[in-house]
């Protein structure tokens, strides 16, 4: 019976009863303690694994007050069987400590109850807590996938930082290369500069180089003047003696054209030519306006007691050549040269050579024909007055009537 109920029968009668009727205060207890109640919940009940524990300790703590309570209220009911009378003030002392207990244990019961329900919302929350702890935990598995692939990311990152600075260090290094290579150009640029200024500078010495021949070739001339200087100096010195010795020359010179003046003019006063002869130089010619070839002329000039004419210096050739165009103007006229005995050695009819006068035509002696041993003077106007040598046997017709010969002889005889 509760403690309650049994309070309000004791104050309604006021008085303490000495007698009950024995009641078994045990099997209430255990009847009582048997009914359900919210605030015994058992471990099937409520399986919260993070408050198992926690109620465990609960349940221990009210099953325990709970067998003290049934002992109490026990002894209370026995005490009051047994009519002890003494002791109920000390049992209504019990009994409204029991009551307040009750009520303790009611509000416990109720503190109970709704931590119980906080527990419950808590297990909720659990619960949601173990599906975010799931879903954390998958997170945490993609984390841990993200991690490694962050990591493995890292480690590339960390590759290219590194290449990276390698790259900045060959670019510090390219830079300085550049740098250098700048420098170079530079460098190259008055290079270039120096290269042309020294290919002027070689022209120039190009130049030079042909104005040191040049002064070297003039030296060289020098050298020769200097020595042809001396040469005439020397020369100017025989010039000098020379002079004197012309000078005494002259002297002697003229003396010998008194001498040879008086000569002639006594050899004049002694002798003369024969009648159609002219006088050059005490020997007398005559021109023969006759045609004939050399032989015949030579023959000719023998049978009078003469040759053929010996034009051996200019004097004597231009006096033939004015003796015989008093005769005929317009033909040929032989003298006294040929090459009969060696082609090419020219001789007079005397046996004498050549020497060093000549009057050839242009591109004579020709020797045309390999027969042109004889020579005359040409009639023709390309070459007119020349000489010319002819074949010796060579006689003219047509236009060319007569071939003249100039004959020469010692004016010897009387006229």
């Amino acid at each position: 019976m509760p403690g309650g109920q049994q309070q309000s029968q004791t104050g309604d009668t006021g008085t303490t009863p000495m007698q009950q009727p024995q009641t078994d205060w045990q099997s209430i207890a255990d009847a009582a303690a048997s009914i359900p109640n919210a605030l015994y919940v058992s471990r099937a009940d409520y399986t919260d694994p993070g408050g198992a524990s926690g109620r465990r300790a609960l349940c221990s703590f009210i099953r325990s007050h709970r067998s003290c309570m049934a002992a109490v209220i026990a002894v209370l009911i026995s005490l009051a069987a047994v009519g002890l009378a003494p002791l109920t003030f000390i049992l209504k002392e019990e009994i409204s400590q029991l009551s307040t207990t009750v009520d303790v244990l009611k509000r416990d019961q109720y503190d109970i109850s709704t931590a119980f329900d906080a527990l419950k919302r808590d297990q909720d929350d659990m619960g949601q807590l173990s599906t975010a702890f799931d879903a954390l935990k998958r997170d945490q598995g993609g984390m841990s996938t993200a991690f490694d692939a962050l990591k493995r990311d890292q480690d590339d990152l960390s590759t290219a930082f590194d290449a990276l600075k390698r790259d900045q260090d060959d670019m510090r290094k390219l830079s300085t290369a550049l740098d250098a290579l700048k420098r170079d150009q530079d460098d190259m640029r008055q290079l270039s500069t120096t290269v042309d200024a020294l290919k002027r500078d070689q022209d120039d010495m190009r130049q030079l180089s042909t104005a040191v021949d040049a002064l070297k070739r003039d030296q060289d001339d020098m050298r020769q003047l200097s020595t042809t200087v001396d040469a005439l100096k020397r020369d100017q010195d025989d010039m000098r003696q020379l002079s004197t010795t012309v000078d005494a020359l002259k002297r002697d010179l003229d003396k010998e054209r008194n001498r040879t003046a008086a000569l002639g003019q006594r050899l004049h006063e002694m002798t003369s030519c024969f009648i159609g002869y002219t006088t050059w130089r005490g020997i007398c010619y005559k021109a023969f306006n006759t045609k004939m070839n050399f032989s015949d002329a030579a023959a000719t000039c023998g049978e009078d007691g003469g040759t053929l004419a010996m034009p051996r210096d200019a004097e004597t050739n231009a006096f033939l050549i004015s003796l015989y165009r008093s005769v005929r103007d317009n033909t040929h006229f032989w003298f006294g040269l040929h090459d009969q005995r060696e082609e090419g050695s020219f001789e007079w009819v005397d046996g004498s050579a050549l020497g060093t006068y000549n009057s050839w035509a242009p591109g004579e002696p020709s020797d045309s024909g390999g027969k042109e041993d004889c020579v005359l003077y040409s009639g023709w106007p390309s070459r007119k007055d020349k000489w010319n040598d002819v074949p010796c046997d060579w006689t003219f017709i047509g236009d060319r009537r007569n071939l003249t010969t100039a004959v020469q002889r010692h004016s010897d005889q009387p006229q």
